[in-house]
């Protein structure tokens, strides 16, 4: 059994005969099998420094923006709805982006005008979004 971390795959020469690829490291059936029960149960393989394949955490993707519906309940599951809509009152520009957009970017001006006002951090931010894209 054969792993390619530029491919993120496994060969066997049985199946693939010569078309396996150069980087390929030899790994034994019982760390294949380890390595698929691993990601069965919410780990991925991955290539460490070395190449060898490896369980991970999946690595989680923040969304680059959240629709206007999914931040209003994002925010209303915080109990933070009816602060956010005050906050922008006192900014016209703000209010109008706030009222009118039908998206909201992870790095936008109301997404920024909130976070400064609510004292979040950008992990703070990654953490609202991802929370928001699930709505």
């Amino acid at each position: 059994m054969f792993y390619s971390p530029s491919a993120r795959g496994f060969y066997l020469r049985e199946i693939h005969g010569d078309n396996i690829p150069e980087d390929c490291l030899e790994i034994s059936l019982e760390e294949h099998a380890a390595l698929l029960d691993g990601q069965s149960k919410g780990k991925e393989i991955v290539p460490d420094e070395t190449g060898k394949p490896v369980l991970a955490d999946p690595q989680k993707i923040v969304p680059g923006y959240v629709s206007a519906k999914q931040i209003r309940l994002a925010l209303l599951k915080r109990n933070l709805l009816d602060d956010v809509e005050q906050l922008f009152k006192s900014d016209r520009a703000l209010e109008i982006d706030w009222t009118y957009a039908t998206t909201f970017l992870r790095d936008g001006p109301v997404v920024k005008g909130m976070a400064t006002a609510f004292n979040m951090s950008e992990q703070d931010l990654d953490d609202f979004f991802s929370e928001a894209h699930t709505f």
